[in-house]
């Protein structure tokens, strides 16, 4: 009897796993970079981070030079081009959230293209909806992990904030990938076929609430 073998399989070959490390919104931005400071705000954390085979975070700023602010009532999270020093222990960045196109179109193109180069993978934002909503598939340890990221806008207590002509006009502008949820879950199907798992990141919901909105209850 070959003792490496228990119940058909072969404990001589080596199983497939990974970790993977997965923070909240990220934002080095107003108040905060300023108490920051020079301050490495992963000072405490970033060697897991770095050893993980996955991390992956939510960047809810903008970190750029370039693009001028929005006018809007909310606060404009905006960092320092220099964040993106901070940023580079990450493997993966979402860009979809209510904060992508603070500084506009350039600002969101300028964030996205310095993650890039820092060899910072993204998702969830792009020239169009269909850029915007692309999945990202990431290979480790011969694993197929798909990565999936939409931001869920309201207007008042639940109720989606885009009626169907307004999602149309946004189809074929930059920004982030909106969540409709038919377009997810077609997607999610497709990468079933060719992918060993689907991790989704959906920011939704406003601050400082601790319960689901209805539409979020599957």
């Amino acid at each position: 009897m070959d003792v490496n073998k228990t119940s058909g399989i072969d404990c001589r070959k080596p199983k497939k796993e990974i970790s993977l490390i997965a923070v909240g919104d990220v934002c080095l931005a107003g108040r905060i970079n300023e108490k920051l400071g020079m301050t490495d705000p992963f000072e405490l954390v970033k060697d897991e981070i770095r050893n993980c085979t996955i991390s992956v975070g939510n960047l809810e700023c903008v970190v750029a030079d370039k693009g001028k602010p929005i006018k809007t009532s909310e606060p404009i999270l905006r960092a320092s081009s220099s964040a993106i020093d901070y940023l580079k222990i990450f493997t993966i960045l979402s860009f979809a959230n209510n904060h992508t196109l603070d500084c506009g179109i350039e600002g969101m193109r300028d964030t996205s293209d310095a993650l890039t180069r820092h060899g910072v993978l993204t998702l969830g934002s792009g020239e169009n909806y269909q850029q915007a909503i692309r999945p990202l598939i990431v290979e480790r340890n011969s694993l197929r992990i798909a990565f999936i990221s939409f931001v869920y806008s309201f207007l008042q207590d639940g109720i989606p904030l885009f009626s169907t002509l307004q999602r149309m006009r946004l189809y074929n502008r930059p920004g982030p990938a909106r969540y409709f949820l038919g377009n997810i879950l077609r997607w999610i199907r497709k990468l079933k076929e060719k992918t060993d798992c689907i991790i989704a990141s959906i920011h939704w919901d406003k601050a400082d609430i601790d319960y689901p909105a209805p539409p979020q209850r599957f």
